[in-house]
């Protein structure tokens, strides 16, 4: 999204005043150095689950966490199993009831009292 961004005001970066460039710029490097951190995180992951040193929940977990990996949302987990459902079966495979219904069971496998919908990785992968 951001390239698509960057191609557009390319032809105008000559008019825009430096600092907002500079501002720009500055962005797309911290969201390249964000992602090649992700890509490095998750090919380890990989790694250590081929060998059997690591669970797939653990891949699960790092990919809804996104940048915060002490917790995930309850919201995050269903996005991610619709989002599953519509790789492997097209958009008619999409069923957010079912989503629901797995993750509020994520939730409850917990023995702690949780005031949000939040599910620590520990707990994620105790299920």
């Amino acid at each position: 999204m951001i390239n698509d961004f960057l191609a557009k005001i390319e032809p105008w970066e000559a008019w825009l005043p430096s600092e907002w460039t500079t501002i720009i710029h500055d962005k797309t490097a911290e969201l390249a150095g964000q992602e090649l951190q992700t890509q490095r995180q998750l090919a380890t992951l990989l790694e250590q689950i081929r060998c059997g040193e690591a669970d797939e929940k653990e891949m699960v977990f790092a990919i809804c966490a996104g940048d915060s990996s002490e917790k995930v949302s309850s919201e995050e987990l269903i996005k991610f199993l619709e989002l599953v459902a519509e790789l492997e079966g097209g958009e008619d495979a999409i069923d957010s009831h079912a989503a629901k219904l797995i993750v509020e069971k994520i939730m409850k496998s917990s023995d702690e009292e949780r005031d949000d919908k939040n599910i620590t990785e520990k707990e994620f992968l105790s299920w």
